[in-house]
């Protein structure tokens, strides 16, 4: 996975939010794995739509985060979607393996 990976999700996840706890929770069926996430990564999850690359999710939220350098905002989207990958949470869906 790279910046210009496009990512879906995983036919295998379940989402399930906890709006006391403010908390996004994706769970992967197939490997029994578990992610849990704030409300400030919605706006990443929300885009990872096969879509939006790695870095045109940055992009789009550089957009509402513009008091955060680029960079910043592209390091948080990328290790969400690093983990989420990880986890067999989402996949890219343009990587030839």
């Amino acid at each position: 996975m790279d910046k210009n990976s496009v990512l879906a999700y995983s036919n295998t996840i379940l989402k399930r939010y906890e709006e006391p706890l403010n908390t996004i929770f994706l769970y992967n069926v197939e490997n029994d794995s578990i992610w849990a996430g704030n409300s400030e990564s919605f706006a990443i999850l929300a885009l990872i739509d096969g879509h939006h690359s790695v870095n045109q999710i940055a992009t789009e939220l550089y957009k509402d985060y513009s008091d955060t350098d680029f960079a910043t905002v592209y390091n948080s989207v990328m290790a969400i979607c690093s983990s989420l990958y990880d986890k067999g949470i989402v996949i890219p869906i343009n990587d030839k393996e």
